[in-house]
């Protein structure tokens, strides 16, 4: 039988109260209780595929063109 492996929680990197604030400001607009944790979603999936960019050209440190 194959072992399941369990995923970690996504870390909440993103500030709900910040994003609110920059929607509010910059477009007058406001947003849903879900939209924070999608935003969240998104960075930490780009965060990913960022550091898997990096470590296939050898590297440990993150940069700009990663992204």
């Amino acid at each position: 039988m194959a072992k399941k492996v369990k995923k970690a929680p996504t870390p909440q990197i993103t500030v709900a109260s910040r994003i609110k604030e920059y929607v509010k400001s910059g477009h007058d607009m406001r947003t849903g209780g879900d939209f924070a944790d999608a935003l969240n979603a998104k960075v930490t999936d780009m965060i990913d595929d960022a550091a898997r960019r990096c470590e296939s050209n050898g590297r440990a440190t993150l940069r700009a063109d990663d992204l």
